[in-house]
């Protein structure tokens, strides 16, 4: 199966503890997400959030850890998502205790890529 991706980065500033970011994901069919944190000397818990424009939940907030790459074959290892393109979504990151310093996240979208 042949994939496209989106890369939306999400920043959170040195000092605060929390950001959001609305997107919106091109046409598509989005099979799953992952992402790639920046290193960070927080020493509270991160965690990350993905939802639709109501507020309602797509992907609980949980901890960032469980949005990386599974180290297996690239379909298998992105976290599944199942949800369409051609909409807003709202992407999440809330930590238990302010960044020291500045922190990102770059939050990978997976499409089925339908046509060539």
């Amino acid at each position: 199966m042949a994939t496209i991706e989106k890369t939306f980065t999400l920043n959170v500033l040195g000092g605060d503890k929390s950001a959001e970011k609305t997107i919106k994901l091109p046409d598509g069919n989005y099979l799953g997400v992952v992402a790639y944190p920046s290193p960070t000397t927080n020493p509270g818990t991160i965690r990350a959030s993905i939802k639709n424009v109501g507020l309602e939940p797509i992907s609980e907030l949980q901890h960032i850890e469980n949005y990386r790459s599974r180290n297996c074959e690239y379909l298998k290892g992105i976290k599944p998502l199942d949800i369409p393109g051609g909409a807003e979504y709202v992407i999440e990151i809330i930590a238990s205790v302010e960044f020291p310093e500045d922190y990102s996240v770059d939050f990978i979208f997976v499409a089925e890529k339908t046509h060539c």
